[in-house]
């Protein structure tokens, strides 16, 4: 049986790994370090990875574009972590405003490492089955999306209603068609009330 110390850094990291907060270790020049669960559930659905060097990046050309301008903000808000109250700030990005990202400098075994928390405001999901009945979504394609904005996986939802994955992903392109979208992403921006221009030469689905 652990005590003391061990038995608290067990219960820690145990917490860290159950908690429905997306939480990374970085270094303070952005490597990534470890994360939760829900930071690589976060991570999957955003279409993001760890190169070989540990550095995040995308797959969507859009979220990389993106991914550049808030790597130089984090960047800017580590190099004045001196100034930071408590050893903790929160950072907003215009790319993402329904997100703030909370960082806290952490001491680990003589270095210094940042935690970083993802704080996701959801207030523009809450009706979201109401917003969804103007695209002349079924009531299962609603169900789906809804699942999908809150952030489940089409085999998550396939085995939370006894579907199968080529059924989940079929309701998906009908709901992505009749959106006039073709990723997650655009559908989110959508039901968060974000520009967005569908592509030239129709949607195609993206899954």
């Amino acid at each position: 049986m652990l005590y003391g110390a061990q038995m608290l850094e067990s219960v820690a990291k145990g917490w860290l790994e159950r908690t429905n907060v997306p939480f990374f270790l970085i270094t303070d020049n952005l490597k990534l370090v470890w994360t939760n669960k829900s930071a690589a559930h976060f991570m999957r659905q955003h279409s993001l990875r760890a190169d070989a060097f540990g550095f995040v990046k995308s797959s969507c050309k859009d979220m990389e574009a993106k991914g550049c301008e808030i790597r130089r903000q984090l960047q800017s808000a580590i190099a004045g972590r001196h100034a930071w109250p408590y050893g903790t700030t929160t950072v907003t990005f215009s790319e993402f405003p329904q997100a703030k990202l909370q960082l806290c400098e952490l001491s680990v075994g003589g270095s210094v490492l940042v935690g970083c928390s993802i704080l996701v405001e959801r207030d523009g999901l809450q009706d979201i089955s109401t917003q969804l009945q103007q695209y002349g979504l079924t009531n299962t394609e609603r169900k789906v999306v809804s699942a999908l904005a809150n952030g489940a996986t089409a085999n998550e939802i396939a085995q939370s209603n006894g579907s199968s994955l080529l059924t989940v992903r079929t309701h998906i392109k009908r709901a992505y068609e009749k959106m006039q979208v073709n990723s997650r992403e655009k559908m989110f921006a959508r039901l968060t009330s974000r520009s967005f221009t569908p592509p030239a030469g129709g949607p195609v689905a993206s899954i």
